[in-house]
């Protein structure tokens, strides 16, 4: 995911639009996830487990909507990464992951089920806190706040998301599906704003050939990415999967400002609160072993 933000940033700095950058990944991902479900057969499977009754569950609007948070996560990243950095954009966006996903857990919105919260998860989510601010003030030029604050929030809502994706695969019996539908719904969310924006005079000029081969790949990050994460947050819950990420994103977006920094220098500060982010999943990971209440499993008679 760090590397996925990094890409998509230069992405959107060639074409000179973050929402254009964040359709083509987006486009990309759905050709590369629908490509595969069709030719495994899992397209077929999918619409067969829906139509049978005692096989599939129930889809609601909000399990095949879900996925407008994806287009923003994109589009977001694009720009923040580029203004603050890929470490700073990493650790808030992990933070509000971590609160997110403490909140979803507790009312159970996912497959796994209703997972109580208990003092280790409520320390762990401080720790996230803690590694924002220090981070944040660290970054070495402007602090933009809003930006921050905009980042938090998006990574709240991916909860929403991966429980979503979490619902269909469990209905479809399908990841890849799942994902195809998820990133569907970003692509519809970012065209839409885009067409705004174009419509206001506020688009620049599109330049794809300035920009380089590297820069395409953010579509197949996206697509292993949301199939990783249609797969495993039915067994895993939002919590821990937002702590099983947490590890890969801070460690890999500190690499990313090392090797390739965008934006503001990584200080110390910014390690600080990396590590610090580590920390909160290390604590979360011990009060997320307390027993937890499966879901009755929704049927198509519901």
């Amino acid at each position: 995911m760090a590397l996925q933000t990094y890409v998509n940033g230069q992405l959107g700095a060639s074409l000179g639009s973050p929402l254009a950058a964040a359709v083509v990944n987006n486009t990309i991902a759905v050709l590369l996830l629908t490509g595969f479900a069709l030719a495994t057969g899992g397209l077929a499977r999918a619409l067969r487990r829906l139509r049978d009754p005692d096989r599939g569950g129930r889809l609601r609007p909000w399990h095949l909507l879900a996925g407008v948070n994806g287009g923003l996560f994109l589009a977001a990243g694009a720009e923040a990464a580029v203004t603050i950095g890929v470490a700073v954009f990493s650790v808030a966006l992990i933070f509000g992951q971590l609160f997110g996903g403490l909140i979803s857990d507790r009312f159970g919105i996912s497959p796994a089920g209703v997972r109580p919260v208990t003092a280790p998860r409520l320390v762990g989510v401080a720790l996230g806190l803690a590694a924002v601010t220090i981070a944040g003030a660290g970054s070495g030029g402007e602090l933009q706040p809003w930006l921050i604050a905009a980042t938090i929030a998006i990574g709240g809502a991916t909860g929403i998301q991966q429980a979503a994706m979490g619902h269909v695969t469990a209905a479809t019996g399908e990841p890849a599906v799942a994902a195809s539908i998820n990133a569907c719904a970003g692509i519809a969310v970012v065209v839409a704003i885009e067409l705004a924006i174009s419509a206001s005079g506020g688009l620049p000029a599109l330049d794809p050939g300035a920009t380089a081969p590297p820069e395409w790949l953010g579509g197949v990050l996206a697509a292993l990415i949301l199939a990783t994460m249609a797969t495993v947050v039915r067994q895993l819950g939002l919590l821990v999967l937002a702590l099983a990420l947490v590890t890969g994103q801070a460690a890999g977006s500190l690499a990313v400002d090392l090797v390739a920094p965008v934006g503001t220098a990584v200080t110390a500060a910014t390690v600080a609160g990396v590590v610090l982010t580590v920390a909160a999943m290390a604590v979360t990971v011990a009060g997320s072993r307390a027993p937890r209440r499966a879901r009755p499993a929704q049927t198509g008679a519901e």
